[in-house]
């Protein structure tokens, strides 16, 4: 189980894997998106969009406002503060 409060933002482009008893803050963004940074390749909306993994451990707290990218692997039992 997990607590998710109000306002978070969650961009599952690649996985995103949330252990147990992890508190997630309100407003917490977890960026899983992103687009190729050369404009050419970008191309507006008509550019490709790529995903990373995020993974969230158990036991972690994810305090209000905290911004996650992907890629990122949050160890068991971590805080990470706003």
């Amino acid at each position: 189980d997990c607590y998710i409060n109000r306002g978070v933002t969650i961009l599952d482009t690649g996985y995103v894997r949330i252990g147990d008893r992890v508190l997630v803050g309100p407003n917490v963004q977890l960026m899983g998106a992103t687009h190729p940074l050369h404009f050419e390749l970008r191309n507006g909306t008509k550019g490709p969009e790529m995903g990373s993994e995020i993974t969230i451990g158990d036991d972690c707290w994810l305090g209000a406002g905290a911004l996650i990218f992907g890629g990122i692997t949050i160890g068991k039992g971590c805080v990470v503060g706003a």
